[in-house]
């Protein structure tokens, strides 16, 4: 994985010492060569395992010619001479790093080191090829990261340079000395070589299924001829969750954030191919790899195993720690707490209702972004890890609604306490949906952990808003206008009706006028 959490940040190789005077450098040269002749004589020849010896430039190096001595048989004895074997001037050894303190290092680290003989004397002596780089200097860093397509790539380091770095961070430093063929060993150089090429160092980093750990998996997988795959074929010991649990059990912010955020992909069944994620769990995988020899006898690929570094850090627990009944016992705490305050705001208990309000406000921003940032991953993003999470029927999006009614509650407004009361009766139901849907195959997450927390936190909200919201009076509308045909009804009469009625009205009076008249 890295020296990070997912990922390692190293530093690129540094640059060149300042070139020496030419007089200097002749000397120097002339130095190392005569070392170079005289020591191996004296039994001070530098051990194999060694970091580089000097950061000076190289001697010259001999004609081709002179640098294989013609061996009796090769010509002139009259007899043939034997088939060429490949001179094995390297060596392979694979370095497995321990976990660090930082949210980053929790999951370890590895590398291919090769010791290359021709080279001895110069820094590229071992070469340390770690697949863990990246930058914080890219200005896309955030999103890249976001979208699930941050870039790692392959760099070179010195074995000095790395043992330094991980001395200062008090990490061990494991190496298994692989015992391959000089043929082996020199195809695997020139892969790596034609991997650190500007056009293919880079690659998508992915945290389970392409990461530092796997990609040196792969490569001796692949030199090897399959022969890591078939020894790593059986069942897996633990999920990727389970696993991911158990490396970040000391840090607790990074353990519920990681469990929270990962969807059901991380819980399916793993092989120890699977598992080799963790460069600890591939460095027990090549403890059981073999290979066959130009004997036909099989032999282990490691030839020896020795500590480079001894560790200074508390080793990780085997299996992830058993957390629900923490988790229960929070939810139950918090929603009581919720219950209470909800009930003491309904006898007019003023600063219980802004406890109340304030605490909707909060919990709502905080688990609403979470369900919207569930669904945007699964919509917009790369990071399959957080595809189909379950979380998202506890950390329901409507909840970031209670941001702002929150809020008013607190203000005592009482159609935002109905508001919030209706939203969090909708979150309860959420989560105990989420509940019933583990008897269905399909619905197979590891989330125990959050759904013994959440559906007694919603549940104590959803109790203490019922309090305050049958406590609150309705707020009585203001009386409503009138229809408009009311209002015709009330208006003046027309001045037309008005004469028709005074006309009706003295019709009677003249007709008692002409009976009361004498007969002519």
């Amino acid at each position: 994985m890295g020296s990070g959490a997912y990922g390692t940040l190293w530093a690129l190789p540094r640059p060149p010492r300042p070139s020496h005077a030419p007089r200097v450098r002749k000397l120097l040269a002339v130095v190392a060569v005569t070392l170079a002749v005289l020591l191996p004589w004296h039994g001070l020849a530098q051990q194999e395992g060694a970091p580089a010896v000097s950061g000076q430039p190289p001697p010259p190096e001999p004609p081709a010619d002179t640098q294989a001595p013609e061996k009796p048989g090769d010509a002139g004895d009259g007899e043939p001479a034997p088939p060429a074997k490949v001179k094995d001037t390297l060596r392979v050894s694979i370095l497995t790093f321990s976990p660090g303190d930082h949210p980053f290092y929790k999951f370890g680290h590895n590398a291919i080191l090769i010791y290359d003989d021709t080279k001895r004397g110069r820094p590229q002596y071992a070469k340390v090829y770690n697949y863990g780089t990246f930058s914080f200097g890219d200005p896309a860093l955030i999103p890249k990261f976001f979208l699930g397509r941050f870039m790692y790539w392959l760099s070179a380091q010195t074995l000095q340079g790395t043992i330094t770095g991980y001395k200062r961070e008090g990490r061990a430093i494991t190496e298994q000395v692989l015992d391959l063929d000089p043929a082996t060993e020199i195809e695997l150089q020139r892969l790596l070589e034609e991997n650190l090429l500007p056009d293919n160092k880079y690659y998508k980093y992915d945290y389970y299924r392409d990461n530092c750990s796997t990609r040196v998996r792969d490569m001796i997988d692949k030199v090897t001829g399959g022969r890591v795959k078939e020894a790593a074929s059986g069942p897996g010991r633990l999920t990727y969750r389970e696993h991911t649990l158990r490396l970040t059990e000391s840090l607790p912010a990074e353990y519920v954030i990681l469990h929270l955020v990962m969807g059901d992909l991380i819980d399916k069944p793993t092989t120890e191919w699977d598992e080799d994620f963790i460069p600890m769990e591939l460095q027990k995988t090549l403890r059981k790899v073999t290979i066959v020899g130009e004997d036909g006898a099989e032999r282990p690929i490691v030839k020896e195993e020795k500590v480079i570094l001894p560790s200074q850090q508390v080793p990780p627990p085997e299996n992830p720690p058993v957390t629900w009944p923490y988790s229960l016992v929070t939810g139950l705490a918090f929603g009581g707490v919720f219950a209470a305050l909800g009930r003491r705001a309904a006898r007019n208990g003023r600063l219980a209702r802004v406890g109340l309000g304030a605490a909707l406000s909060f919990f709502g921003f905080l688990w609403g972004f979470f369900g919207l940032f569930f669904t945007a991953a699964w919509i917009f993003t790369d990071h399959a890890v957080g595809y189909g999470n379950e979380n998202t029927l506890l950390c329901v999006p409507w909840a970031i609604v209670l941001t702002g009614t929150g809020i008013n509650v607190a203000r005592g407004k009482a159609k935002s306490i109905h508001r919030a009361f209706v939203l969090v009766r909708a979150a309860v139901i959420s989560a105990l949906l989420a509940l019933v849907l583990k008897v269905l195959p399909w619905f197979d997450q590891d989330n125990g952990f959050f759904l013994v927390f959440f559906i007694p936190f919603w549940a104590g909200a959803f109790v203490g808003l019922r309090f305050l919201d049958q406590a609150t009076p309705e707020v009585k509308e203001p009386p409503t206008k009138a229809p408009a045909k009311e209002k015709e009804s009330e208006a003046p009469p027309p001045k037309k009706k008005v004469e028709a009625k005074k006309l009706e009205a003295k019709k009677p009076e003249a007709k008692r006028a002409d009976d009361d008249a004498p007969d002519a």
